[in-house]
């Protein structure tokens, strides 16, 4: 029997931290009563903006790009924040996270507004140039250092892949995104 369980189960189940990956408990809790609606914010957060634009839409979260210069993330009103946006300020002392200015609850959702990082992400410079740079030194010597560095602080960051890695035209990392699914 513990064959059995060990051929199916345990392969299927994702070896990340915390012990509970995202497709084993489903989505991420989301409190809002009517999910087929947008995420907004209170127009007060936005006034200040003359450009507003949305970069991404999904079902658990809209970034948008303003004034070319601040990414406004919106996410489930359920998401601890504070959690999130403390880990993110632990996680700069020892790799490059972009800064946050404001977050807090408004609206139907809650907020990071956080600097614009003007970069590629990892796997957008890999589809331009090849599949080989995936496995240079340079790459995974910089992902390793990042990695033990976040952890010697006990912070996982449960989405590090390449599209949440932003680096620069030498393949340099300048950013690491997507915080929201952090954990101590």
């Amino acid at each position: 029997m513990l064959d059995e369980w060990e051929k199916d189960d345990c392969n299927k189940r994702s070896r990340s931290t915390p012990p509970i990956a995202r497709h084993e408990f489903g989505m991420l809790p989301d409190d809002r009563l009517d999910r087929s609606s947008d995420f907004y914010v209170d127009s007060a957060l936005l006034k200040p903006y003359a450009e507003i634009k949305t970069i991404r839409k999904t079902i658990s979260n809209t970034v948008l790009w303003l004034d070319k210069k601040y990414i406004l993330k919106l996410l489930s009103p359920g998401q601890d924040i504070h959690e999130t946006v403390a880990l993110m300020n632990l996680a700069r002392t020892v790799v490059p996270v972009p800064a946050v200015y404001n977050y807090g609850y408004s609206g139907n959702c809650s907020f990071i507004l956080m600097e614009f990082v003007r970069a590629l992400p990892l796997d957008a410079f890999i589809r331009c140039h090849g599949q080989y740079l995936s496995t240079l030194p340079q790459v995974l010597q910089q992902v390793d250092r990042l990695v033990g560095s976040l952890a010697r602080l006990d912070i996982s960051h449960n989405d590090l892949y390449p599209r949440n890695v932003l680096v620069d035209e030498t393949l340099r990392i300048v950013s690491v995104i997507d915080w929201d699914g952090a954990a101590p």
